[in-house]
């Protein structure tokens, strides 16, 4: 990967700029070549996969552009594969100011400073494949594509933030606007911010709007379906050098089908495997590998292999990331760099897209009751239900369980199985921790981007929520971050931004026909995957740490010293840790052991960065 940093301040920073400006180039991701821009009040710079990717214009204007930018103007495109895609930014922004990002799409940052205008534009793509950072300073601005590189510069506050910590363990991330930092912002999908006279302005650039949906065309977008992959995929640019994640599932078997039909030679797909009942689908990669023709490697991950990477993999992300995928994610990625791979192909998106989660089917089933009329609901079925006593028939506490959480308004209903939802926070966090913070911001946070959604329909808006929550604060930013640190580039084939033009196209009683995931995709790829695919359950590349730290001294050990470390940090009640640590033995490994990891992951990370929480 690569990265852009800057900023644009009228008062003298507190170091030398040429220093400052080393410092935070360091903490960009990859080994790109460095390039800058200093003018009297401006740095922008970063490393760059190509020296066109930062340009100088006319009047002053400097523009800075990392990813893979598609530019969808004509026009623009030529002036991109001439002269590089800052040229083409430059250009597009004479004529269209920042409406140029309308047709701007693929995985990109990008950073526009015009010093007639006494104006600093920053964005990141549609769906948050790649990440920007912003903190105030002096009567300035400083960004870069991580926090790390925002801190490098001298002015910026490295104050961490006691609700960030809260929120990290209610969604085991950090999720945008907010970051680890009480002094640093990034931005979400699709947004841009403004900074011009000392004032800083946000906006969205896009926001999907569903197409007019008929039931008569669901044939007709079938069709479209597979050449729509075809040309994701070839927009990817694979070739010799590329490989593919394979867990076996929809997307990521998809994506190596498609990209298999064009490889020069078998496509070299990367599976994960565990020695551990439950969580091993080596098998369902192979029925992808031998159905495709595909050069299938399997590395099967042990607890030794977490036990001695779960520092380096918790230390390599710029904020606390609870995500226990990462590890096997990691692994597969550093087995491809060590065959010779340079790009990985990843399959993320498309349960998002194309209502892949159960939780759609669930939440649907739980909307049925909002459609009661109120009167009966209030004067009928409640008043019975909830007053079922104990012992009372197995059907009529299920039907009370289901009225309970029918009751909860989205986007709340998601979190009815969350620790800190089950759990009073009292009992969880010191009090001198908690009177800190606002334990509703996290729901606030939800709700604020459900509504973004916009629309009726309940399939639609947990989409489009789950497209940032989900897909840009959480998964994408697994894949990206493990990739960088295992030395590979990645794309995002089912991210492709035809795709999910033609996903908003299709009506969500197709996406999920019954209480069936995936309809009009299964519908769709029925010719080209196997039938053990398309009826696979949903499953990934899950860790079984529960199960395995219950069995592995080596991985208790790593667990015991981060934990030591974290009991004196004033953070967590000491009686909930321990609690936590007896239940995990005694009760679910899995449900506490991921409330053990994301706790450990935490202190890793802290202990990192030398951070004290104050």
């Amino acid at each position: 990967m690569t990265g852009i940093c800057g900023w644009v301040q009228y008062a003298i920073p507190k170091a030398d700029p040429s220093e400052v400006a080393r410092k935070m180039e360091c903490e960009l991701p990859g080994a790109g070549d460095p390039h800058r821009s200093i003018s009297q009040s401006a740095y922008i710079g970063g490393k760059f996969s190509s020296s066109h990717d930062l340009c100088s214009h006319a009047n002053g204007l400097v523009v800075a552009i990392e990813g893979t930018p598609q530019f969808e103007n004509a026009r623009y495109r030529s002036i991109a594969q001439s002269d590089g895609n800052a040229k083409a930014v430059a250009t597009a922004y004479e004529h269209e100011d920042v409406g140029l990002l309308d047709s701007v799409s693929g995985a990109f940052s990008l950073a526009m400073y015009d010093p007639l205008a006494d104006r600093l534009v920053l964005a990141i793509d549609r769906m948050g494949i790649r990440s920007l950072c912003y903190a105030a300073v002096p009567r300035g601005l400083v960004f870069g594509s991580t926090t790390a590189a925002v801190l490098g510069h001298s002015d910026v506050d490295p104050s961490v933030s006691r609700q960030s910590i809260y929120d990290f363990f209610f969604f085991h991330v950090v999720p945008s606007p907010a970051t680890i930092y009480s002094g640093i912002s990034k931005l979400e999908p699709g947004q841009l911010i403004e900074f011009r006279n000392d004032t800083l302005r946000t906006d969205y650039y896009w926001t999907p709007k569903p197409g007019a949906r008929a039931k008569s065309e669901r044939r007709a977008l079938e069709r479209e379906l597979i050449p729509c992959l075809r040309s994701a995929v070839d927009r990817c640019k694979p070739d010799a050098d590329t490989g593919a994640f394979l867990s076996g599932g929809l997307d990521s078997s998809t994506v190596c089908g498609i990209a298999n039909e064009s490889a020069p030679a078998k496509l070299r797909a990367y599976t994960i495997g565990f020695a551990q009942e439950g969580y091993d689908e080596v098998e369902y990669a192979k029925v992808a590998a031998n159905h495709f023709g595909l050069d299938l490697k399997t590395y099967y991950v042990t607890p030794s292999d977490v036990a001695e990477s779960i520092e380096q993999i918790g230390g390599a992300y710029d904020e606390p990331f609870g995500n226990s995928s990462a590890i096997p994610t990691y692994f597969c990625a550093k087995i491809a760099k060590e065959d010779g791979v340079s790009l990985m192909l990843a399959g993320d998106g498309g349960d998002e897209l194309f209502a892949g989660n159960e939780r759609y089917a669930t939440q649907k089933l739980f909307d049925v009751y909002s459609r009661v009329p109120s009167i009966i609901r209030r004067l009928l079925i409640e008043p019975v239900l909830m007053n079922v006593p104990m012992g009372w028939s197995m059907p009529s506490h299920k039907l009370k369980r289901y009225v309970e959480q029918a009751r909860v308004p989205m986007p709340d209903r998601l979190q009815t199985y969350n620790y800190l939802q089950m759990y009073d926070p009292a009992t969880i966090f010191e009090r001198g921790f908690l009177d800190s913070i606002d334990v509703s911001h996290p729901l606030g946070v939800m709700r604020q981007w459900y509504e973004r959604g916009g629309g009726d329909d309940l399939v639609d808006k947990m989409l489009f929520f789950d497209w940032k929550l989900t897909l840009a604060d959480n998964d994408l930013k697994k894949v990206n971050t493990m990739c960088d640190l295992a030395g590979v580039d990645v794309a995002y084939p089912l991210l492709d931004a035809d795709l999910v033009a033609l996903s908003t196209r299709v009506r969500s009683q197709d996406k999920i026909s019954g209480s069936q995931l995936r309809a009009y995709f299964k519908r769709s790829t029925q010719s080209l995957l196997p039938e053990e695919t398309l009826h696979k359950g949903k499953h990934g590349f899950g860790l079984p740490f529960g199960e395995w730290l219950r069995s592995s001294e080596e991985l208790r050990s790593v667990v015991a010293e981060n934990i030591r470390r974290l009991k004196s940090r004033g953070i967590f009640c000491e009686q909930f840790i321990a609690d936590v640590e007896t239940r995990h033995r005694t009760d679910h490994a899995a449900f506490y052991g991921t409330v053990v990891w994301v706790l450990v992951l935490l202190e890793i990370w802290l202990n990192a960065r030398d951070v004290r929480v104050n």
